[in-house]
């Protein structure tokens, strides 16, 4: 989808100037360099094991989704958005709530309002869109300095111009695809 980094910058910065935060509010700074390595790490675990997507970071986490992956797929585009969370326990790694969990789909709804209202994607407004919503918790092991994925979670699925059947056919892929292998 041409301009997707563009827009990604785009919602970031709209998201912010609508004075909404992302998830528990804005990140602490001491956890900043831990976070931008685990979502590093998922982002290259996306391009890797999911053929044909395109990763684009959340500028400073600034919204509840850290990753934003996009896939021309068939006759419809998928994008997903993916909340990270990591730690050096792997029983610490934080678990979204149903809070976190509602604030990720609102932004998705957010993002499927603002795509079809950009100038930067005019060219798309008739195309067939998912917007799923999910979660990679990843744990770093201090001793190799090694990220590992240890959870996954799909939440939810925003579409646009897609049918009801069409989404029959759609949704068990997309829950397939939040499983990042």
């Amino acid at each position: 989808m041409k301009n997707f980094d563009l827009f990604v910058d785009e919602i970031v910065n709209s998201w912010r100037s609508d004075k909404f935060e992302g998830l528990n509010g804005p990140p602490p700074t001491n956890n900043r360099e831990a976070g931008d390595n685990a979502e590093n790490y998922i982002s290259r675990k996306i391009k890797k094991s999911l053929k044909g997507y395109s990763c684009k970071k959340s500028l400073g986490s600034q919204t509840p989704a850290d990753i934003f992956a996009i896939k021309k797929i068939d006759s419809y585009w998928h994008i997903m958005l993916i909340q990270v969370k990591s730690s050096i326990d792997k029983s610490k790694i934080v678990i979204l709530n149903y809070d976190d969990k509602q604030k990720l789909n609102a932004f998705a709804k957010y993002l499927k309002r603002e795509l079809l209202t950009s100038d930067l994607f005019t060219r798309y407004k008739n195309s067939k869109i998912v917007i799923s919503t999910g979660y990679a918790g990843v744990y770093y092991n201090t001793k190799t300095n090694r990220n590992y994925l240890v959870k996954t979670d799909y939440f939810n699925l925003f579409r646009h111009k897609i049918s009801q059947e069409d989404l029959k056919k759609i949704r068990p892929k997309i829950i397939f695809t939040h499983n990042l292998s």
